[in-house]
C-alpha cells in the first residue's frame, strides 16, 4: 500500500515495510470528524482512500482550507509546531487514513531525509496558504462589515426617495391637470387637444430618455435649435433660446408650436410656452432623481448579493453562476467605466446551478475581472462567456485582449505570492485564493491560456447533481 504514496517513492522496500509496521490504517464514513480544530496534535495522516475536507472556523464563520484525496499527507503543522490543531478534518466520503502517532513521526523524519524534504516544503505552502487565508479572512470580515452597515444605512432612505419620487410625479400631473383645466378658457377644443398631445409627449420623452438628446448627432441637433430660435422669435418670444433644448428634449417641432400659436394671443401663447418648458425640467430632473435613486437601490442590492449578508459564510447552496457574476460586474462598474472598457457577456441559455458558497465565489470572479481589467488599460475589452460541458460541469471564461502572459509565468501564476506586478501594486494574492477556492472548495479547475493579445481564464465548476 505504502509503495503507491509519493511522499515514500525514495525509500527502499525494506524501509518501507518497516514504516508499516509504524502506523495504523483507519476508515471513516461521510460526514465523521477525524479531529477537531483545538484539539491535541496527536497525528500524522495520509489519505489512502476516499476525500478529507480541513476547514478553519472564526467568529462562527467556517473557511475551507483545502480538500485532500488519496496520497496527499497532512497533519505535519500542528505537530511539528507542537501545537493544538489549527482547524478540523472531516470525512467528505467514504475514506481511509494511514496514521502516525507523534513519535513515530518524528522517527519518520529523522531517519529519512527525502521524507523529511518533502514534509517541511509542504509544511512551507501551506503555512503561506493559510496566510493568505487569513488575510482573505480579515477582508472579507472587513467587506462584510461595510457591506451590512451600508445596506442598513442606505436601504431605508432610498426606499424613502423611491417612494417620494412617485408621490411627486403623481402630484405634478395632477398641479398640471388643474393648470390645463384653466387654460381652456383661452384655447379652442381643437387647440387643447394639440397641448393635450404636446403635454403627453412631454412626458413620454422625458421620463423614458427617448428625447432627441440621445438619439441625433450634434449637427443636427444644433441645426433643430436654431430653426425654433427662430421660429420663436418671429413670433415675438423674446429669450426663445432658453427654453429650446427643454422643448427639444420633449420632441415638440415647430408644427406642433403652430397649431396652438395662430390662433391664441402672443401673451397666452408665451404662458404655454412656459408651462411646456417647466413640464419638461420637471419630468426631466425627476427621472435623474429616480435613476439616481434606483441606481442606489441597486448598488446596495448588488453589495448584499455580492457578499450575501443574509446568508452565513459558509452556507453552501444551490446558486446562480450569472447572477454571481452579474453582482460582481456591478460592484466594479465604476472601474470599468473609469477606463472605458467593453464588457461582452455570451452567457449560455438554462445554464444549470452549481452547490457551492456564493461569496466566495464571487471572489474568483472579482480577482480575475480585477486582473483583466489591469491588463487591458484604457480602452480594451473584456469577455465573459459561460457555457455546460457534457460531464455535468459549467465552464466560466474570462478572458482580455491585453499584452499576454509569458510561457514562463503562466507555469507561477497560481503560486502564492507570485506577481509580476510593480512593488506595492500586487500581494501575488489574488489568483492563488481563485485556485484555492476553485479547485480545494469547490473541486473544481482552473487554466490560464495567453497569448499576445488574448489571455482566458476557465473555470469549471461541477453542477448539482
Amino acid at each position: 500500500m505504502l509503495n503507491a504514496i509519493t511522499l515514500f517513492k525514495e525509500l527502499s522496500t525494506e524501509d518501507r515495510l518497516e514504516l508499516l509496521k509504524t502506523g495504523t490504517e483507519s476508515c471513516f464514513k461521510s460526514g465523521d470528524v477525524l479531529f477537531r480544530q483545538g484539539d491535541s496534535a496527536r497525528h500524522f495522516y495520509i489519505v489512502t482512500k476516499g476525500v478529507v475536507k480541513v476547514s478553519r472556523k472564526t467568529n462562527d464563520r467556517e473557511f475551507i482550507l483545502g480538500t485532500y484525496g488519496k496520497n496527499t499527507f497532512f497533519g505535519e503543522i500542528a505537530l511539528l509546531g507542537e501545537m493544538t490543531h489549527p482547524f478540523s478534518g472531516l470525512a467528505v466520503e467514504h475514506s481511509c487514513v494511514y496514521t502516525f502517532d507523534k513519535d513515530n513521526f518524528w522517527r519518520m523524519l529523522a531517519l529519512f531525509p527525502s521524507i523529511r524534504k518533502v514534509v517541511l516544503d509542504y509544511m512551507g505552502r501551506r503555512m503561506q496558504e493559510m496566510q493568505i487565508i487569513s488575510h482573505g479572512h480579515e477582508k472579507f470580515i472587513a467587506l462584510g462589515t461595510l457591506a451590512a452597515g451600508l445596506a442598513h444605512e442606505l436601504n431605508n432612505p432610498a426606499s424613502a426617495a423611491n417612494r417620494a419620487v412617485g408621490q411627486l410625479q403623481t402630484t405634478m400631473m395632477e398641479r398640471y391637470t388643474l393648470l390645463l383645466k384653466y387654460m381652456e378658457q383661452y384655447l379652442t377644443p381643437e387647440q387643447m387637444q394639440v397641448l393635450l398631445k404636446l403635454k403627453h409627449n412631454t412626458f413620454m420623452y422625458a421620463t423614458k430618455s427617448m428625447c432627441l438628446n440621445f438619439s441625433l448627432d450634434p449637427l443636427t441637433r444644433m441645426d433643430l435649435e436654431d430653426r425654433l430660435v427662430r421660429w420663436l422669435e418671429e413670433r415675438g418670444v423674446e429669450d426663445g433660446w432658453k427654453l429650446t433644448s427643454s422643448l427639444l428634449v420633449a420632441g415638440i417641432t415647430p408644427e406642433q408650436l403652430s397649431e396652438i400659436s395662430d390662433r391664441v394671443a402672443t401673451d397666452t401663447f408665451k404662458d404655454l410656452l412656459t408651462l411646456l418648458e417647466t413640464m419638461v425640467s420637471e419630468a426631466s430632473l425627476l427621472n435623474v432623481l429616480s435613476q439616481g435613486v434606483g441606481r442606489v437601490s441597486e448598488l446596495v442590492s448588488a453589495v448584499k448579493n455580492y457578499s450575501h449578508l443574509d446568508q452565513a459564510v459558509t452556507k453552501q447552496s444551490n446558486i446562480s453562476i450569472h447572477q454571481g457574476l452579474e453582482s460582481t460586474l456591478t460592484m466594479m462598474s465604476h472601474e470599468l467605466k473609469k477606463h472605458q472598457i467593453l464588457v461582452e457577456r455570451d452567457y449560455a441559455k438554462n445554464l444549470p446551478l452549481i452547490y457551492g458558497n456564493a461569496a466566495t465565489l464571487n471572489q474568483v470572479w472579482s480577482n480575475l475581472i480585477d486582473n483583466a481589467i489591469d491588463a487591458v488599460g484604457e480602452k480594451g475589452k473584456i469577455r465573459i462567456r459561460t457555457s455546460q460541458e457534457e460531464d455535468k460541469c459549467v465552464t466560466v471564461e474570462i478572458a482580455d485582449n491585453g499584452a499576454g502572459i509569458s510561457t514562463e509565468v503562466q507555469t507561477r501564476i497560481f503560486e502564492p505570492f507570485f506577481t509580476t506586478k510593480e512593488v506595492g501594486k500586487g500581494t501575488g494574492i489574488g489568483l492563488s485564493l481563485v485556485y484555492r477556492v476553485v479547485v480545494k472548495e469547490h473541486d473544481g479547475d482552473v487554466r490560464c491560456f495567453s497569448e499576445p493579445g488574448e489571455t482566458s481564464f476557465r473555470v469549471r465548476l461541477p453542477t448539482v447533481d
